[in-house]
């Protein structure tokens, strides 16, 4: 499937700054750890979003790059961030 300027678009919605409320559960049962932060979102050469996220309660960060895979017709991304060591595709 070739890049379609559509499949760009659907990725610009999620382009600006993005209050975020975390909440995670350290283990099954556990009571939520409720936390905020702020992700910034750009587009980068009209084909790729990149997100940079900092938790303003921890100080934790992570970074992803999403995009449309032309070769696979379909989204691809990646996520690394200051807590684990293996990058994660969603």
């Amino acid at each position: 499937m070739a890049d379609t300027p559509s499949a760009s678009r659907i990725l610009e919605s999620d382009a600006g700054t993005w209050d975020v409320e975390v909440e995670v559960r350290p283990i099954p049962g556990a009571a939520p750890q409720k936390s905020s932060g702020v992700s910034v979102n750009r587009i980068v050469g009209g084909r790729w979003l990149v997100s940079d996220f900092k938790n303003e309660t921890s100080g934790f960060e992570g970074h992803g790059v999403y995009g449309w895979d032309a070769t696979k017709g379909k989204y691809t991304g990646v996520w690394v961030d200051a807590i684990t060591t293996t990058p994660r595709r969603p």
